[in-house]
């Protein structure tokens, strides 16, 4: 055993509320060690794989995706349950654990709904009980807007990419299946964390009350039908999982913080003004200690580390010029006044006790975290994120027509004249009136705009130039029907012969008009 080596791999086990994924955070930290697998964690998915990712092999938590897809170099673990089920299940969570601090907020509005037979739904209840699975696996690849339908679609596609799927009513096949792919034995069971103890049965419901629920959950129940039948698809193709007798990996712990006495110092008090600290306000730390020796000076030190463990401040009575002197045996009580002007986060303070005597230097006591403490910023406006800025934010209508992007660019141009014959790398322009024969309006925008260009080709219609120079067309919409005048700035080839001048308009970031129906005019051109 003292020769298997610790869990290398990179795995992203994305828990999904009400699905014992606790329970699974626990049993994978009892096989591989609280050194390999992360606490539970609650976050934007790209900032945790960040943040987390070097410190552990396995990244655990509640995810949230911006359409920045799946890491390449994890592989992805997930459960799901039967929508009703857990709704249910996390309604009645809510319900009996009022007490708690992060349900607190939740806790009217989910009385609310449930006096009501789904009737009233908070702004801050609905995201957790209308249709969460779709709505989280559709942003994983493609967070903006989408049909209801394109909506399961992506969320299929996404989910399809992850290693494991299980199910809820399953759960011995999907741990069977990530113990496999993990490298350990298969729980015979898993310790119950986070239960709902008291909760009805979706059959003892109210028909009004069901039907509510299932309208709330009509994309989640769609998309786990689909789910089940990737899921039996998976099954017929995978071999047969036999499981794992023992485990193939050491259990890696991190060394617990360190907390040592000498035999002649004990410390018999530690106090602390406080757990949560406004940004600026004053950290008080009481401390009580016994000497049984004398020490010319004693030299206390304080240690604040941030939840990353990187040392956030640290000084001595020493360096601030405090030092205890003649410190004959006995009982002492120090005290350290800090000022809590630090980003928002959770800290731990630690403390050192040394004794000097000439040249001989004794170390009393170390202790790396005695507390803890959370600090957080006066929130000037409601926001996010470790700062707090000033901000303001203004909003106003400019057209009742949106843009749409140009799908329909049915339409050519009618030149005024176009040069015959024209020097190399000369610049000319060509005037010309440009038709929209669509049955779309062309909305000329900044990010979208509305530009003429062309192409060169060469005698035997080979491109020599294919994004040629912009020229802006003046109006802010082309109706349906319409036309304006343009005036186009064309740069030709560096080198003589004869070419062909294609002049065309393109949409930036979108298409050139004569892939969606745009009729092209070619000119011949002599090129001296």
């Amino acid at each position: 055993m003292d020769n298997l080596p610790v869990f290398p791999g990179r795995i992203v086990f994305d828990h999904l509320p009400k699905t014992a994924g606790m329970a699974t955070n626990r049993w994978l930290t009892g096989e591989l060690g609280q050194a390999c697998v992360s606490p539970n964690l609650v976050g934007a998915h790209s900032l945790l794989v960040r943040a987390y990712g070097g410190a552990y092999s396995v990244v655990s938590g509640h995810l949230h995706f911006d359409g920045e897809g799946l890491d390449p170099r994890y592989r992805y673990a997930t459960c799901v349950r039967e929508p009703i089920d857990r709704a249910l299940s996390w309604i009645f969570y809510v319900l009996n654990n009022f007490s708690s601090v992060e349900l607190s907020g939740l806790w009217k509005e989910v009385e609310a709904f449930v006096k009501s037979e789904g009737e009233q739904v908070g702004g801050a209840l609905l995201p957790h009980i209308c249709n969460p699975y779709v709505e989280h696996f559709c942003r994983i690849f493609d967070a903006g807007v989408q049909t209801d339908e394109g909506k399961i679609a992506s969320s299929l596609a996404s989910i399809e990419k992850y290693d494991v799927i299980g199910f809820y009513d399953d759960m011995p096949g999907f741990l069977r299946e990530l113990a496999a792919l993990v490298e350990v034995p298969s729980p015979v069971r898993l310790e119950k964390v986070n239960v709902t103890n008291e909760r009805p049965d979706v059959v003892s419901l109210s028909p009004k009350f069901l039907r509510r629920l299932s309208e709330l959950n009509s994309l989640d129940i769609a998309f786990c039908e689909r789910l089940m039948e990737i899921r039996q698809r998976r099954d017929t193709q995978r071999p047969v999982l036999l499981g794992l007798t023992k485990p193939k990996w050491k259990k890696y712990d991190l060394p617990r913080d360190r907390s040592w006495s000498a035999s002649e110092f004990l410390l018999t008090s530690f106090r602390q003004n406080g757990s949560h600290f406004t940004r600026g306000q004053m950290l008080q730390f009481d401390l009580e200690f016994s000497v049984e020796q004398t020490f010319a000076d004693i030299e206390v030190g304080i240690q604040l580390f941030d939840a990353a463990q990187q040392w956030a401040f640290g000084t001595n009575s020493g360096l601030l010029g405090t030092r205890l002197k003649n410190a004959g045996a006995g009982r002492y009580r120090a005290r350290y006044y800090l000022a809590s002007d630090l980003p928002d986060g959770t800290y731990s303070a630690g403390f050192s006790f040394v004794g000097k005597s000439g040249d001989v230097v004794a170390q009393l006591a170390w202790h790396d975290c005695l507390s803890t403490f959370h600090v957080s910023s006066p929130r000037i406006i409601a926001g996010v994120g470790y700062a707090s800025l000033p901000a303001d934010f203004s909003i106003r209508k400019t057209d009742d027509e949106p843009v749409h992007l140009i799908r329909h660019g049915d339409g050519h141009l009618e030149y005024d004249s176009v040069p015959a014959e024209v020097t190399c790398n000369c610049i000319f322009e060509v005037s010309a009136k440009l038709h929209n024969s669509s049955d779309q309006n062309w909305t000329n925008v900044d990010r979208f705009a509305i530009n003429v260009s062309y192409h060169w080709l060469d005698q035997e219609g080979r491109v020599i130039v294919f994004d040629g120079l912009r020229s802006p067309i003046e109006t802010v919409r082309l109706r349906s029907g319409a036309s304006t005048d343009v005036r186009v700035r064309v740069l030709a080839p560096p080198a003589p012969g004869l070419y062909h001048l294609s002049i065309l308009p393109v949409q930036e970031a979108n298409q050139w008009l004569d892939d969606c129906g745009f009729t092209v005019s070619t000119v011949g051109i002599s090129v001296i």
